[in-house]
């Protein structure tokens, strides 16, 4: 060693200095990355502001800024989309949800929920209000028949049924709008009112509207008797004494015409023992075709009256 400090001092020195060096550097390091002062084994926390991953994926995990109610269906900002949310299982849900209410207004505006009024519905008030306006006139003629008590000629001169030369009050007369032959346009009835308005079938006349023009198609009499019956067929009682009678059943058509649907006839003229027939054409005695009593009352049996709540000819059509 001394011949090596003699002879090369100056390496000496740079030996020194770089020992030096190094010392300078170790203890710099040092001070940095300081030695944790837990020894014992025992684990370190990590820094708080290293995420953990072990939370990483699990949905249940909201992120602490987020709001309580995300997803929520009723108080999601519109403006979020679904990749706008906090993680998948906040979305899944509250996404269908949004879908389903979507969904939910889109049937309503195809025509779900509240519509509005159908337009027929006031096409057909006002139809029936035109009908009634048109038949008006026959009404107040009623009316002031009955009361100024035109007699009998007179009313038939007027071309009024004569039968209501027996009434005195408009109390008396009944009329109600019905569609008896099922053609959309109601027929005017009127009826005589006895104990009450509502009476089983009987009729005393029949009006329809011709280009919106009432026309009388039926007219009963003393010896007249019009009923009408279930499935618009209109019963027609003539009688000609007590030998000889007629019952006679017609469907209505839409143009006011009657067709014959069958017919009894009680005839002891023709047959004092059998006096009962059928026939299409009760004008014509050869087509008769002689039946018992049963017979007649089973053709007869098969056409049942129509109940008709009349309302008094005395109330205004305001109240119709």
């Amino acid at each position: 060693m001394k011949g090596v400090h003699t002879k090369h001092p100056h390496l000496l020195t740079a030996c020194v200095l770089v020992l030096a060096l190094s010392l300078a550097l170790l203890g710099g390091c040092s001070a940095k990355n300081p030695t944790p002062d837990k020894t014992d084994g025992s684990e370190v926390s990590a820094p708080q502001d290293v995420p953990d991953e072990s939370a990483k994926g699990q949905g249940s995990d909201t992120p602490s800024t987020a709001p309580d109610d995300v997803g929520a269906a009723s108080d999601a900002d519109p403006s979020m989309g679904p990749h706008d949310a906090p993680d998948d299982s906040s979305t899944n849900g509250p996404t269908e949800d949004a879908d389903n209410s979507q969904d939910a207004e889109n049937e309503g505006d195809a025509g779900g929920g509240e519509t509005a009024p159908d337009a027929g519905t006031s096409d057909t008030d006002s139809d029936k209000d035109s009908i009634m306006a048109a038949y008006q006139p026959v009404l107040d003629a009623y009316r002031t028949i009955l009361a100024e008590h035109w007699d009998a000629e007179t009313i038939e001169e007027a071309g009024m049924n004569r039968l209501l030369a027996y009434h005195n009050d408009p109390s008396e007369i009944g009329y109600v709008f019905k569609d008896i032959n099922n053609d959309g346009t109601d027929e005017l009835l009127v009826g005589e009112l006895v104990d009450c308005n509502v009476v089983e079938g009987s009729v005393m006349d029949i009006y329809t509207l011709t280009n919106n023009t009432p026309a009388v198609i039926a007219s009963g009499g003393e010896r007249i008797l019009y009923t009408l019956c279930k499935s618009g067929i209109l019963k027609c009682e003539l009688s000609d004494g007590a030998a000889n009678s007629n019952t006679c059943f017609y469907a209505v058509n839409p143009d006011g015409t009657f067709t014959l649907v069958e017919a009894v006839v009680f005839n002891g003229m023709i047959d004092s023992e059998n006096p009962w027939f059928s026939t299409t054409t009760p004008e014509d005695t050869t087509s008769y075709t002689p039946i018992s009593e049963d017979d007649a009352a089973q053709i007869m049996g098969k056409y049942t009256a129509v109940t008709i709540e009349y309302q008094h000819l005395d109330a205004g059509l305001a109240d119709e």
